[in-house]
């Protein structure tokens, strides 16, 4: 991002020394070219600013569906994944392929919280202690 608007700009301050050494006679005047290349720089910043907004936003739905949301998802192989989805306040687990989709199962996640919750750190507490053990 830093490095295209460097370009931009040292592309910008270039016409500009360069539109200085046009000739009075010439069909286009400072002014323009000016008004031109501003015009040009605004537009490619809306661009940058719109394409970070919409990245921001990949989660939302424009289709005001409100009533099913992905909660997760998962690429098994390249033409199959399986998908976590919350409708209506169940969750379901979904498989998606090439032939069609089918529910996998139906799951309660405040068990799963609870369980990944409780593990949640025992990685990170099983490596530190055998470094210890190392040293």
């Amino acid at each position: 991002m830093k490095k295209i608007l460097l370009l931009i700009s040292l592309l910008y301050s270039r016409m500009i020394l360069a539109s200085t050494n046009i000739a009075e006679g010439s069909i286009i005047s400072n002014a323009e070219v000016l008004k031109l290349f501003g015009s040009l720089a605004s537009v490619i910043l809306l661009v940058l600013i719109f394409s970070y907004a919409f990245k921001k936003m990949n989660g939302l739905s424009f289709s005001g569906d409100e009533h099913i949301k992905i909660i997760s998802s998962l690429a098994v192989s390249q033409k199959e994944k399986i998908i976590l989805v919350e409708v209506g306040g169940e969750n379901l687990l979904l498989g998606i392929s090439s032939g069609g989709v089918s529910l996998l199962k139906s799951i309660d996640l405040t068990k799963v919280n609870a369980i990944t919750k409780k593990n949640e750190n025992t990685f990170p507490k099983a490596f530190k202690q055998f470094l210890n053990k190392a040293t």
